[in-house]
């Protein structure tokens, strides 16, 4: 089994046959999870499920699981919970605890008071578990010393804490002192379909979906109700639910609003019905209800049906009070606070086309930052800080991969190991061997021995993913693959892909491309204008086969017509570089080519400014960056250069015209001579021609767009079943 999942155990003290806020919540937070694949999920039951409706939209998701305790096979059947067919607080903690300390979750995310006051007795397991709560008194100046106490050892030893708004994490950190911030688990409301609604009412029916409860309004709502119908003959109202809560001051209050829901004129009630006919239910309606008594306005609550109704483009009567206020503006032309109002403001909605539309699309564009994809978004970081996954980058040259490696450095969701070979094949194995048994991904940079060993020593449940650049081709080494053992082969370029596949008969379905990467965000200085036009460049010109013979044509040629032009060269020397020395050709080819560098015409015109990492800054005095190469895989330097705002010219060498634009590619040097002299003087118009190369090296070079990329293709890896 792959390591590779974040494996969360969910648990809510609540009831998940009754359709209500808090099994909703509970739902929702499921499907929050599974917007990411590489989530599992675990829902330990506090009672079997004996009416599928609330949970039948999760129980379709994958790699999505029920753990009931009271089922015949349970290993509980001593326990005295069996018996009772139900957890109490403390029993579910103790029986979570187990399954944490078990090894098999990563995080236990968990809703209830005294379930966490419970659980809080157990570090170990707290240290793991997010803990939501809203069943506490929320003034907490009148809140018992003991409730703060249990709450403040709640906050202290949980993961993290969650909490519904802004404004109830503001009020938290005002007397819950913790040293990890508080997060916000808002409401939650499925993805909103692409389709934006018509805001157009359908029809003269109002619905109302959720509990009934006296300070939720049930019995006034449909008071009101008839009295609108009396001015309003087509007004209908369909109600969904089936949870009631008792009425302390009137006994008969279930008995009194279920014959009203069953017999008052144009009332339909559906009972409880699932999560799907509920959205269609509100979609097939005109304006939702969502009235409750004034002593929840100072809630720091947000309603769940609120934003149900406003997603599906539906307005909403509510009350005025801040919290609503501040998400929909003081103008909001449908709050309500009375029955006078009820009435009035319904009437409006069903008789005003402008305010129907009006209130219904500013529910709608609030309810978007609350969808479960948005929702996981803000939390993503944050969960997979639960666990991070190891990946090792191993190979004798990192530095195409240094970004990549810096960006994964940075992500909480990754640990990063550098398994630093000194050769092709030789590599310190015991280092190599510790790091293979910390990993869960393996990253090989350039396919040569490294893959070779990676491929016969990795395990069944790690991933390896190698990168091949062109250097490889040249090698017997992927002929010693074992290619069962490799999950994906990444080329730099499309001709690569086609010339690994074509030389070795790599499976296409192993193989993928993903462009070498440059920094855009350093890169994209400011130019220095002066002598721009006059300015050329070359990025690296070791080997020969970089040819800055060619380059030197180039300028000579430019020289002829005027004396500003300059050639600046960034990277080693060739008498810096040691291995030139044992290569008899590149001896010769650079001795003489040193020896032409003497003459006259290039004293002054040729610079060598050195290795270094300063290329962003370097690029801001060169107006054109040549790429002479006889061949490349990819060659960073015209990327580096269309990132920064330099105009790049590449001699046609075989796949150049797989990365870059047709326009940039040179079929002869001395074409170049025509376009660099067009530019000269003119660097503002030159700086304008680069700007729509900057736009498409971000597109396709930034680190910021090939680091998600590849982030995604490893996720994949690691989500797909092992193979056979």
């Amino acid at each position: 089994m792959t390591k590779a999942p974040l494996r969360v155990l969910v648990y809510g003290d609540v009831n998940l046959n009754l359709i209500d806020g808090s099994a909703i919540w509970l739902t929702s937070v499921v499907h929050m999870l599974k917007q990411d694949p590489s989530i599992h999920v675990d829902v330990l039951l506090k009672r079997s499920i004996v009416k599928p409706e609330v949970t039948a939209s999760i129980r379709e998701l994958p790699n999505v699981r029920f753990l009931d305790v009271f089922g015949e096979t349970s290993p509980k059947k001593d326990e005295p919970y069996y018996e009772k067919k139900v957890l109490e607080p403390s029993e579910a903690a103790q029986l979570i605890h187990e399954l944490m300390m078990s090894g098999s979750y990563d995080l236990a995310f968990i809703r209830g008071f005294q379930l966490a006051y419970n659980l809080s007795a157990y570090k170990d397991t707290m240290a793991k578990t997010w803990t939501y709560i809203t069943d506490f008194t929320h003034d907490h100046t009148q809140a018992s010393d003991e409730e703060l106490a249990r709450l403040k050892q709640i906050a202290s030893r949980s993961a993290r804490m969650l909490c519904q708004t802004s404004a109830m994490k503001d009020y938290f950190e005002t007397f819950l002192p913790t040293e990890r911030p508080f997060l916000i688990l808002n409401p939650m409301i499925p993805n909103v379909k692409e389709a934006t609604p018509s805001f157009a009412k359908p029809n003269d029916r109002l619905v109302y979906t959720g509990k009934f409860a006296p300070l939720w309004y049930s019995s006034e709502i449909l008071t009101a109700f008839a009295k609108l119908r009396a001015a309003h003959p087509t007004a209908e109202l369909h109600v969904a639910g089936d949870k009631f809560n008792q009425d302390p001051n009137n006994p008969n209050f279930r008995k009194d609003v279920t014959h009203r829901l069953g017999h008052d004129p144009g009332v339909t009630w559906l009972k409880g019905i699932p999560r799907r006919d509920v959205e269609t239910l509100i979609e097939s309606s005109a304006v939702g209800v969502s009235w409750r008594h004034p002593e929840l306005d100072a809630s720091l609550e947000l309603s769940t049906k609120l934003l149900e109704y406003g997603a599906l483009g539906k307005p909403v009567l509510l009350n005025r009070n801040p919290m609503h206020e501040l998400i929909l503006g003081a103008d909001y032309p449908l709050f309500v606070n009375s029955e006078s109002e009820f009435i009035d403001k319904a009437r409006l909605a069903l008789t005003d086309a402008t305010i129907y539309r009006e209130a219904a699309k500013r529910l709608y564009d609030m309810a978007q930052y609350y969808t479960f994809t948005n929702t996981h978004a803000r939390l993503r970081d944050e969960l997979w800080a639960m666990k991070k996954l190891t990946i090792v980058f191993a190979g004798h040259d990192l530095k195409f991969l240094k970004l990549f490696m810096q960006k994964f450095s940075e992500n909480p969701r990754f640990n990063v190991l550098v398994d630093q070979w000194d050769g092709h094949k030789i590599h310190n194995v015991n280092h190599s061997k510790a790091c293979l048994e910390q990993a869960d991904i393996i990253f090989c940079e350039w396919g040569l021995g490294n893959a070779v060993w990676y491929s016969e020593h990795k395990l069944p449940h790690q991933k390896l993913i190698v990168r091949i650049h062109r250097q490889e081709k040249e090698t017997p080494f992927p002929r010693q693959y074992n290619l069962h053992n490799i999950d994906k082969i990444i080329l730099v370029s499309p001709y690569m892909l086609e010339e690994m596949y074509r030389l070795f008969r790599i499976p296409r379905h192993k193989m993928t491309m993903i462009y070498n990467a440059v920094d855009g965000k350093r890169l994209a200085q400011p130019k220095v204008k002066q002598d721009l036009t006059f300015h050329l460049g070359m990025i690296g010109v070791n080997p020969k086969l970089k040819r800055l013979d060619l380059a030197l044509d180039l300028l000579e040629q430019l020289l002829q017509q005027d004396r500003r032009y300059k050639l600046f060269i960034k990277g080693h020397h060739p008498n810096e570089i040691y291995w030139i020395n044992k290569r008899e050709d590149e001896r010769a080819y650079y001795d003489k080519l040193l020896a032409r560098l003497e003459e006259p015409q290039f004293q002054t015109s040729v610079q060598f400014d050195g290795h270094g990492d300063d290329v962003a800054e370097w690029l801001q005095k060169i107006g054109f960056v040549l790429s002479m190469s006889d061949l490349e895989s990819f060659h960073l330097a015209p990327a580096e250069a269309m990132t920064s705002g330099t105009y790049p010219l590449i001699r046609h060498w075989t796949g150049s015209e797989t990365i870059y634009p047709d326009a940039l590619l040179l079929e002869d040097v001395s074409d170049a001579v025509g376009i660099i002299r067009s530019y000269a003087d003119d660097s503002d118009r030159l700086l304008e021609a680069a700007k729509p190369l900057q736009t498409y090296a971000f597109e396709h070079f930034a680190v910021e767009t090939l680091a998600k990329k590849l982030e995604q293709l490893i996720l994949e890896a690691l989500s797909e079943t092992e193979k056979h």
